[in-house]
């Protein structure tokens, strides 16, 4: 019953900010993970400034420098005003700007 404790003090938190939607419902589904990647996206601290910012279509900072390579970047995420990308090939992570 801890779990569900828990999970009662938090919804009633969420309430008592205003942070339900819908028919009063809390959808809390992030990961530590997540929250990073969207902390360095958005440039927020502490993670401002943790990633390169590079030219759309650059490719990966490390993988991308020899003759003869291609661009190997995916985008992770997509933001007003630019996209998260991470390499394919050694998951390095940068910035794409608008």
């Amino acid at each position: 019953m801890t779990e569900h404790t828990r999970r009662l003090k938090l919804y009633w938190l969420a309430a008592r900010h205003g942070l339900l939607k819908g028919r009063n419902e809390l959808d809390v589904k992030w990961s530590e993970a997540h929250v990073v990647d969207w902390l360095e996206a958005l440039q927020l601290p502490p993670y401002d400034g943790s990633l390169a910012v590079r030219a759309k279509g650059a490719g990966c900072p490390t993988c991308g420098q020899g003759p003869g390579t291609t661009p190997s970047g995916r985008t992770v995420l997509v933001f007003p005003g630019g996209a998260k990308m991470r390499c394919q090939v050694c998951g390095q992570s940068w910035l794409e700007l608008d």
